[in-house]
This record gives C-alpha cells, structure tokens and sequence, in this order.
C-alpha cells in the first residue's frame, strides 16, 4: 500500500511529466520549460555577472561544464546522475 508521502511524490512527478509532455507536443506555448530548469549558467550569472564580461562567462562555464561531465564519468552508471549532469550542463541560450 502506498503511503501519503509517496503518493504525494508520485502525483507531482505525474504532474511534472504531463507538463513536460504537453510542452514537447507544443500544446501550451506559455510554458518556457528550459527557462524554468536551473543550470550552471544560472547559477554563475547569478555569481559573476557584475565580474566577469560575457565571453570570459562563457569560458567559466564550459570549463564547469567540462569538469562537471568528467567527474560524473568517474562514478558507477547511474541514470539519475546523468539526467543530473545533462541538466546542469546544458545551455538554454543567454
């Protein structure tokens, strides 16, 4: 029997899933999914805009990209750490 807490669970990854779904068959264009998935590009605009220029944020990023998919190529094959690191390296543009 499921308890309330992994039902719960399971119901909001349901419900991401579907919205997910829809925004791929593009039936809601209000929905900007790429935006809404945090990545180390946001995370260092956040912390080195206002120091750093655009091209050298750029560089920052594909050395934390690199080093972000080496490190993760050192760990046993795990499908949640690779969903992990292809969200956090990819790139949704400026």
């Amino acid at each position: 029997m499921v308890n309330g807490a992994t039902g719960l669970k399971n119901l909001r990854t349901a419900t991401v899933l579907v919205e997910f779904a829809a925004f791929a068959a593009g039936a809601d264009e209000s929905i900007s999914l790429p935006a809404a998935i945090p990545n180390l590009r946001c995370l260092l605009t956040a912390i080195a805009s206002s120091h750093l220029s655009l091209n050298s944020l750029t560089l920052v990023l594909a050395g934390f990209s690199i080093l972000l998919i080496l490190w993760s190529a050192t760990k046993p094959a795990n499908f949640a750490l690779a969903i992990l690191v292809a969200c956090l390296s990819a790139t949704t543009g400026s």
